[in-house]
């Protein structure tokens, strides 16, 4: 039984994403390239940053 979907995008990256991602879990899992371990410090660290960032042309 095939399985079928739409996908409607405006530029098409959603449905790109997706269709290689599909493929991937077809083709089956790959090995491991890389494995980061992180700490509760860099996710703090890391959601300060992000609470800084204000966007272009705003005013300080």
């Amino acid at each position: 039984m095939r399985t079928s979907i739409w996908l409607m995008g405006a530029r098409g990256s959603v449905a790109t994403a997706g269709v290689v991602g599909a493929l991937a879990l077809r083709a089956g899992p790959a090995a491991p390239t890389a494995r980061q371990r992180v700490t509760a410090t860099q996710v703090k660290d890391l959601l300060l940053e992000l609470a800084a960032l204000r966007p272009a042309g705003a005013q300080p």
